[in-house]
């Protein structure tokens, strides 16, 4: 009995690994934020990141990010696309973009964030 709960444990352990992967994608870059009220200054409101894009790779972009109190908006661009998202305590971020092997360059990412602001921001860019 105790053999088949531990490879039940194991199944669903693999299971659980198996759903949350991205099929022959592997991590290319990432960067995360985390934003305090109490350490907010007005010169740091605004963050602005790139991420660099090969030629031939074709990308998944994942943006994370959630508040505990105030706000952040969130917005990317690529290859002439834009998008945006603002983030509240009861609206959260979780998005996948996918971005085709022709988006050579470079993804550009803009967060600003209120003075009241308690959340954090998480972009990971996958390629295969």
């Amino acid at each position: 009995m105790k053999w088949c709960k531990c490879l039940m444990a194991a199944l669903l352990a693999a299971a659980l690994v198996a759903c949350g992967s991205r099929p022959d994608y592997e991590l290319r870059q990432n960067f995360e934020y985390h934003f305090y009220p109490e350490e907010y200054e007005e010169a740091y409101s605004r963050v602005e990141k790139a991420l660099v894009l090969e030629d031939g790779t074709e990308y998944q972009v994942k943006i994370q990010a959630s508040c505990e109190s105030g706000t952040l908006a969130v917005s990317a661009s690529c290859a002439g696309e834009e998008w945006a998202y603002t983030v509240s305590p009861e609206e959260p971020c979780a998005e996948s973009l996918s971005l085709s092997a022709g988006s050579a360059g470079q993804a550009d990412f803009v967060i600003t964030i209120e003075p009241d602001t308690r959340g954090s921001v998480i972009v990971e860019l996958w390629g295969r």
